[in-house]
This record gives structure tokens, sequence and C-alpha cells, in this order.
């Protein structure tokens, strides 16, 4: 049985969002510095050396100025390759002290599988040669392999669809996810909210199978995570949990399909829901396969029933022409693995503006 989806509301930008739009606009100064230089070349070669002097003074004064003041812009870096995996998945915590996941490799790896027979591929590069593995486990998963910084967060530089299984928390202990390897780099078993920016360079869309991330309630989790979502920043989807996300592990566990294998089967699918939406579409196709995971372990005999709440931050993209808003477009249901939606931009007289919105859907299992 399928349900109807209860919807959020537009969100507002929060100052977070308000500050690194600012950061992002004063690293602008490293192209108006650049384009002073080359005038200024241009005039001293007709004119006398005082123009030069003055010239260089100005760039100095405009570069130091940008040096203290600004964060360096990251400029998007999608590449042609539509349908490039990351996947990282945890079983084994015994180096935190948390429970061990029985279900992460099945979960993780089982969607990694999944969506390669559909024709997804490692993350590549410009000559469409393999890069890396697509799919890391256990002690070879890393949290630097999400963490935004320069060189390091490999599962936005290189893939389009990233996925994570594994422990999570939520916004009332900073919201974020949990790996059993320590990255000395960074220091911490953990990537945090705090480490926001996904989608800024080739990733468009990613789930965090994980118990907790986007809670515990809507007004938390947006203030958390819709920073990746909100321009500058250019991911379309984040799918999650509000509540724990059970992992339903067992001698019958081979018998079915794992959460993340339901899902990739979705991704690619052709059909719409009972709301006549299309199935496919990446939030749209996250909480069926969540729905039906956990409506799989009751058909198998599951007797220790609970309380689910999936949830998904997903753009609500606005579209104007010249100016003029033509209509907005819901990435939740509309933007596909197949057919993938714009990312925010300007172009010519064409304008898309993206806002967050959050979707849940309540079950039992």
């Amino acid at each position: 049985m399928l349900h109807k989806f209860k919807f959020g509301e537009i969100v507002t930008l929060n100052l977070r969002t308000y500050s690194k739009k600012r950061a992002n606009l004063l690293a602008r100064f490293t192209d108006i510095y650049i384009y002073i230089y080359e005038v200024y070349l241009g005039i001293s070669e007709k004119m006398n050396k005082k123009i030069t002097i003055f010239g260089i003074g100005a760039i100095l004064c405009v570069l130091l100025f940008s040096s203290v003041f600004s964060v360096p812009a990251k400029a998007t870096t999608d590449d042609s390759y539509k349908q490039e995996l990351w996947v990282d998945w945890v079983n084994d915590y015994s180096s935190v002290g948390q429970p061990t996941l029985y279900g992460s490799e099945l979960d993780g790896g089982g969607f990694y599988q999944r969506m390669r027979s559909y024709g997804c591929t490692n993350p590549k590069d410009n000559n469409g040669n393999d890069i890396c593995p697509g799919c890391y486990g256990n002690n070879n998963a890393n949290p630097s392999h999400f963490i935004v910084a320069p060189n390091e967060n490999k599962a936005d530089t290189y893939a389009d669809i990233a996925y994570f299984a594994g422990h999570g928390f939520g916004a009332q202990n900073g919201a974020g996810f949990v790996f059993n390897t320590f990255d000395s780099c960074y220091g911490t078993n953990n990537v945090w909210d705090d480490y926001d920016g996904w989608g800024d360079y080739d990733l468009e869309w990613l789930t965090l199978s994980a118990c907790s991330v986007l809670g515990p309630d809507k007004s938390s989790a947006m203030s958390h995570w819709n920073d990746n979502i909100i321009y500058p920043h250019h991911l379309h989807v984040i799918n999650g949990y509000q509540t724990l996300a059970y992992q339903y592990y067992g001698q019958w566990q081979n018998m079915r399909d794992s959460r993340g294998e339901i899902f990739a089967d979705y991704l690619f699918s052709t059909g719409n829901d009972v709301n006549g939406k299309p199935y496919a579409g990446v939030g749209n196709a996250w909480q069926h396969a969540a729905y039906d995971d956990a409506q799989l372990y009751k058909a198998y005999g599951g007797t220790n029933h609970h309380t689910i709440v999936v949830a998904t931050i997903a753009a609500i993209m606005e579209q104007y022409v010249g100016g003029s808003y033509i209509g907005s477009t819901e990435y939740f249901y509309y933007d596909k693995v197949t057919n993938p939606l714009p990312d925010a931009k300007y172009s010519g007289n064409v304008q898309y503006w993206p806002s967050g919105w959050y979707y849940t859907w309540t079950f039992t299992d």
C-alpha cells in the first residue's frame, strides 16, 4: 500500500547561507584583480612607468584585501558522465565502540552492484578511464571521502551519486554520520554537517542510509543541511532518515533485496506512484524504497515493530526568463538519475534558483 506525502514549506535562508554567499562574492576579487592587472599591463605599454607602478600598487591592495577577508570560491566541475557512483559502507564499528551493523554491506554494497547492473560506472576521468573504485567498505571507507575540502572530498569531486550505509546522528548531536576509520588529517571518525558544500563539484544526489541524519525534526534538519541545496551550492537531493533507520538482517536476508537494491530499482523504473508522480525521482525513489524495505521485514515474519520516518531535503527550482517567473519544479519527483535536471545557474536570459523543501513519510515496520 502506498501513502501520500506530507509536504514541507519553503524554508528561508539562514545566516550560515548568507555568510557563505558573502564569502563566495568576496572570492570573486580573484577575478577582479586579474582583470585590473591585465588592463594596467595594456596601458603601461603605451604610457609611462608611473602608471605601471600605480597599477601594481592597486593590485597589491586588492590582493591584500582579498587574502584577508575572502574564502576561495569553488567552481562546479560537473563532467559529462552523469551516472558515476561513490559508495561507502561500514559494518564494523569496533574502534569507536558502536554496535556492529550487519546489514550495511548488503545495503551499500547491494546498491553499488545493482546500480552497476543498470550501467552506472565508477568515477571516470575526462578520457573515460576509471579514476578509482566506486565502493569502499569497513576500514577502506574513510571520512575524507565526504569531508568537503579541496582535493579531499572525493565523492563530490568525482561522483554524481553518493551513498553511505552505517551509523548516523541527528541535529541534537550535531548532525552527521560515522566511520570506523579515524582520519588523521581531519582528526575525526565523523562527517559533520559543518563540512557542507556538497554539490560544489560533480555530485547531484547524496543518500545517507543511516539513523537520524535528517532529524530530529524539520527545522533542525533544514538548519543543518539546507545550505547544500541553496545556491551557490548545487546538490539536488539529500536522502536520509528522521528517526532510526533499522537494518533488517537475518537468515532470510539473502532471500530478499536490501534497501539499497530496492532504491536502485526504483531509480531506473518507468512507472508512477498512486499520485501519478514518477517513481524514478531520486527523493520519491528513496522514500518508496525505505517503505518497501520495512514492509518486507513484516512479510518475512518480523515482529519487533517501530514507527519510522524517512526524510528527504530536495530542491524546488524556480525558473525565470528575462527576470519573469514562469514556474517551478519539484526535484523530489522529477530529478532522475536517468534524466538530471539543471543545477542552479544563470545562463543568458534563463535563470534557475533553488529553495530546499523537506519531505517525510511515516510508516511502521
